[in-house]
């Protein structure tokens, strides 16, 4: 009974009892609840398989919503660029947390949810009793989801769900039709509705199974009851039997109460003898009668002995006759209501097999018990009844002697009571009576027995068939899946080539970025613009790849996982225990003939690496690329209007009348000069900034590493601003006024000079030979031995910057050379100089047979100490770059 209904017993519920029809006995209620048990077990399995359906549902619905409203966003801020991350295809699993969750959002679901999740899904049920909609049901699904198995709440996406999401995501991404998103909502709209129409069917189904097995749950406890009911009633009707069988007695014995005359020997009494002497001789007389009459007693006795000592018992007998046998009927009673009840405790193969041996077995026995105890009553008839019948005769002689002499004074011993003898009571009274009460009580038992050993057989008979047919489909669908899956492979290989061949344009648009801008790019945003537009076909090639490979790999992931479900399942355990251990050699030898052909192949997933999970179509790729192109004209349109903004500020600077700065002290001088020149160093200020910004940047979106950290970023349209801002500053000075301001400071500087005796200047003057060699020398190291280690310039860069540069420039081309031209050299009578000067760099790369040359107007102060000079600050121009 612990194990009865199993699919039934362990929820409460209740119903109308007086609509179902109480059942007559024990064994019929065994019967009812057997059979109410595999319709409950097969509505079971159906609303366990439509739940995961209607999870698998609801996880489509999630993502097609929230699609939908990835696209809605979209439109409203016209980013098409995003459309790739809009569906989750997410093929190999379903979201269990959402997905199973969201089950309990409508009626039936949480109808259905309480007969898989136990008490966790019920009292979750309860909260989320009047949830309006799918959002709000998955805040309170988590709490199911934690207690319930997800075994029983989620599935894999069916093929179908894969195809939608498929389409889902192939109408939003594919450009080739020239809908807009706006054009396409509608259609993603209708794929929505149609989602919803399914789940509605679905919850209606799932409402309807779960009402049937509520029903069925009633009828269960209605039946689980009445069988416990009469269960007690027969256990009290073997109590009365075995109480109503303590009162039999056996028929039809002997009567013992017999009388007959004593035939003693007359005594040989003379004529002489004297009374003493009569006595003596009757007495003697006597003695020798009684002992006549024991002999013949107990030869009797003995041949009763020896009579029932040689009745045999048939073979596979295990009882002996006892003498009470009201016991031995109660637990014949008893083992048959176990035995009914085993009939409905565990529907197995070997539970039936056994069931139905035992129950034969005690059938058989019963059988041959009766007619072996009806043998032995005759043999008792005819063979010991007619030995007590002589004693009785004898012990009736004996009290005829008794009676007669024992008044006359003669000694006669008190006659032997047949009932008290041995042979009586356990050759004759006994054993009848046990038969009496065995054969009554017994009566129908051995038909009651038989049907439970048919019924039994029956089960087994429909367990095997059942078996049988399931360990058939499994060796077919095991022998399907060992033909399906090199087609499989092979054409996932032949999609993965294809995929791979596409892929490696998509792939390479991080790299075409880096390329771009590193030493040998073109730094053209068009070019980059270009590459993205011939990687599209490439893209819409691995989505059509992707996507057809997915939906094989699915299928044939979803054989595999039927194929291993099947493998671990019940009627798979049946089979392999019908397999080794059935009785029935045409169950056992079919199901060895079954499972010998399954023993030769184990499904496996190789080949289909790298489609577990949804293969990179190229999207993040082939949108992020788009999303990096559209951040970086933005950055270059920054660029662009840093040096423009810097050349009107310069222009605007320039134009006024600059005579006063003739005059002025080197201090004054360079203060003022560095406000005008302002604009050239905040521009060059932004530059960094932004191309630091662009460095830090995760263009391929977040999380991806910084895209041009080692390159930097710069533009074409960049440059021929910077240009323009440098050939607007070299025009200043070759101007009539920048001329006239570069010699009158020259010719006031000098004179300035020449005021003074001052031996720094040869010193300087030679610093800068040093440093012409040092650069057509392309020593790094010495042009550094030139340069204060606290240099600095007008644009911010330092020591440790200009060394890095010279080093890269260094050993990049393979020959320089300097010339210095117009050297002025002004003293400020403390050790600092100001230096000025035209500076042409010309340089050469051999192997690409480039050539380039630049040419820079330096302003800078030097510092002497001792016999050495470096130089402090570079206020204008410069020498540590080559474009």
């Amino acid at each position: 009974m612990k194990a009865l209904f199993f699919s039934i017993l362990f929820l409460c519920g209740g119903g109308n009892l007086a609509a179902y029809v109480s059942p007559v006995s024990y064994s019929d209620a065994q019967d009812q609840l057997a059979q109410l048990s595999l319709e409950a077990n097969t509505a079971h399995k159906a609303l366990k398989e439509k739940i995961k359906t209607q999870s698998s549902s609801y996880e489509v619905l999630n993502r097609l919503s929230q699609a939908k409203i990835s696209v809605e966003e979209m439109i409203q801020r016209d980013n098409i660029a995003k459309a790739c991350k809009v569906v989750d295809v997410g093929f190999t699993a379903v979201g269990i947390v959402t997905g199973g969750a969201a089950v309990v959002a409508k009626e039936g679901g949480k109808a259905a949810l309480k007969w898989v999740a136990g008490k966790a899904a019920v009292e979750g049920a309860k909260e989320a009793a009047g949830v309006p909609g799918y959002s709000d049901a998955v805040k309170v699904g988590t709490y199911i989801f934690n207690k319930a198995d997800q075994n029983e709440l989620g599935g894999q996406l069916s093929r179908d769900n894969i195809e939608i999401l498929l389409k889902a995501r192939q109408l939003i991404q594919d450009e080739s039709d020239g809908r807009t998103l706006k054009d396409k909502l509608p259609e993603l709209r209708q794929m929505i509705f149609d989602m919803e129409s399914e789940i509605e069917k679905n919850d209606y189904q799932l409402k309807y199974l779960s009402n049937q097995l509520d029903e069925m749950k009633k009828k269960g406890d209605f039946l689980n009851n009445q069988a416990a009911i009469r269960k007690e009633e027969e256990k009290k009707n073997a109590e009365k039997t075995a109480e109503k069988m303590k009162k039999i007695e056996a028929s039809g014995l002997v009567d013992t109460n017999i009388t007959r005359p004593a035939e003693v020997p007359p005594a040989p009494i003379g004529p002489k003898d004297d009374p003493v002497e009569k006595k003596r001789k009757i007495q003697e007389s006597i003695d020798n009668y009684i002992k006549s009459l024991k002999i013949r007693i107990n030869s009797e006795a003995k041949a009763a002995e020896d009579a029932w000592n040689s009745f045999k018992k048939p073979e596979g007998l295990y009882r002996t006759a006892r003498y009470d046998g009201t016991d031995e009927v109660k637990d014949i009673l008893y083992s048959l209501i176990y035995l009914e009840e085993s009939l409905t405790a565990s529907r197995t193969y070997s539970n039936m097999q056994s069931l139905e041996n035992s129950a034969g077995y005690e059938a058989d026995h019963i059988k041959k018990y009766r007619e072996y105890l009806e043998n032995r009553k005759n043999e008792i008839k005819t063979r010991i009844e007619p030995l007590i019948t002589n004693i009785s005769g004898y012990t009736a002689q004996w009290k005829s002697v008794y009676d007669t002499y024992r008044p006359l004074g003669f000694y006669v011993s008190e006659p032997e009571n047949v009932k008290n003898m041995t042979l009586w009571t356990s050759y004759y009274a006994s054993p009848l009576k046990y038969i009496e009460v065995y054969t009554t009580a017994t009566e129908g038992l051995e038909s009651r027995f038989r049907n439970l050993s048919s019924k039994a057989a029956g089960e087994k008979d429909a367990i095997y068939a059942e078996a049988r047919s399931f360990a058939e489909s499994y060796a077919a669908k095991l022998q399907g899946f060992k033909d399906y899956k090199p087609q499989v492979v092979s054409q996932l290989r032949k999609i993965t080539e294809e995929f791979a061949k596409k892929a490696e344009v998509v792939n390479a648009l991080p790299y075409d970025f880096v390329t771009e801008f590193s030493y040998d790019g073109k730094y053209d945003l068009a070019d980059l613009e270009a590459r993205i537009a011939a990687a599209k076909p490439a893209f819409s090639a691995m989505e059509k790849a992707s996507g057809a490979g997915t939906v094989l790999y699915n299928d044939l992931l979803g054989r595999f996982t039927e194929i291993n479900a099947m493998s671990m399942a019940p009627l798979m355990t049946e089979a392999s225990t019908i397999r080794y251990m059935a009785e029935n050699k045409a169950h056992k030898d079919a199901m060895d003939s079954i499972l010998k052909k399954t023993a030769e192949y184990s499904p496996d997933l190789s080949g289909t690496e790298g489609w577990q999970s949804e293969r990179i179509s190229g999207a993040a790729l082939m949108f992020g690329a788009e999303d990096a192109l559209k951040y970086l004209k933005k950055q270059s349109d920054k660029l662009v209007s840093a040096y423009g903004k810097a050349i009107s500020e310069f222009k605007n600077n320039t134009s006024k009348d600059l005579a006063y700065l003739e005059k002025m002290d080197s201090i004054r001088y360079a203060a003022e000069i560095a406000k005008i020149f302002e604009p050239s160093q905040r521009a060059d200020e932004e530059t960094r900034a932004i191309i630091e910004e662009v460095r830090k940047a995760p263009l391929f979106g977040s999380g991806s590493a910084p895209l041009l950290e080692r390159t930097g970023f710069w533009t074409k349209q960049a440059g021929i601003r910077r240009d323009e801002l440098e050939k607007t500053i070299a025009a200043f000075w070759d101007s009539p006024a920048g001329k006239a301001l570069t010699e009158a400071r020259r010719i006031k500087e000098l004179a300035e000079a020449q005021d003074k005796r001052d031996p720094g200047l040869a010193i300087v003057k030679k610093m800068y030979e040093n440093f012409e060699n040092a650069y057509e020398s392309r020593n790094a190291a010495g042009v550094m031995s030139f340069v204060s280690d606290d240099w600095s310039a007008g644009d911010g860069v330092t020591a440790a910057d200009l060394n890095e540069q010279f080093t890269r420039i260094f050993r990049l081309f393979d020959e320089i050379s300097v010339e210095l031209s117009n050297l002025q050299i002004v003293g400020d009578g403390n050790g600092i100089y100001t230096a000025s000067y035209n500076m042409a760099i010309r340089s050469r790369i051999y192997r690409k047979n480039i050539k380039r040359e630049e040419t820079s107007s330096v302003y800078e102060h030097v510092e002497v100490n001792g016999n050495s000079a470096r130089i402090k600050k570079t206020e204008a121009g410069g020498y540590w770059s080559i474009k």
